[in-house]
């Protein structure tokens, strides 16, 4: 599955700016984070990414959907 193909899917209630996503990936066993924003930022900006996995987060009160990728 693409990131692109979670349009409809994700969205901001009301387009609410709290409700944002993070993309990440693992290089070296290291974790690298770097994308975070709206879900439609991030699924304008990333569409080609694939998912690996999603989970939610809550990051400083606010809730977060953290999808790895490739």
């Amino acid at each position: 599955m693409k990131i692109k193909d979670l349009k409809g899917i994700l969205y901001n209630q009301h387009g609410c700016p709290i409700q944002s996503t993070i993309l990440w990936n693992f290089d070296d066993n290291k974790i690298n984070e770097y994308a975070c924003g709206t879900h439609e930022y991030i699924i304008q900006n990333y569409s080609h990414k694939e998912v690996k996995r999603i989970q939610t987060e809550i990051i400083k009160g606010q809730a977060v959907i953290v999808i790895e990728t490739d």
